[in-house]
């Protein structure tokens, strides 16, 4: 007689839909849009255009865009980690890399 053994531990595999996955690619595509839009603003800002004659960068106007440059990397991260199952480790990889890329560019353009 073969006896089956059920297996020990959880054998559940989660995955996630695809309308989280469809929802994820289009929070980071907006995302990406924004802070590409940001650091567009920062750089238009760093220049001279659009600002005020003889004002030189604003600091609470370049505050706000750097702001929304790294809201535009951290917000799709933070929605994709929560509504993604799998690969969280790699979304938090991505998430830091992203902000990081944006913090070199920012001081870049800002020559800081």
């Amino acid at each position: 007689m073969n006896r089956v053994i059920p297996p020990q531990g959880n054998t559940h595999v989660r995955r996630s839909s695809s309308a989280a996955i469809a929802g994820c690619v289009a929070v980071g595509v907006a995302g990406t849009l924004v802070t590409l839009g940001c650091l567009l603003a920062i750089y238009l800002e760093s220049s001279g255009l659009g600002a005020p004659r003889d004002s030189g960068m604003r600091p609470g106007y370049t505050a706000l865009l750097i702001v929304g440059a790294l809201a535009g990397v951290l917000v799709p991260a933070a929605a994709c980690f929560t509504f993604l199952a799998v690969s969280r480790p790699i979304i938090v990889g991505v998430a830091a890399v992203g902000a990081g890329i944006v913090a070199v560019a920012v001081l870049g353009i800002t020559g800081l």
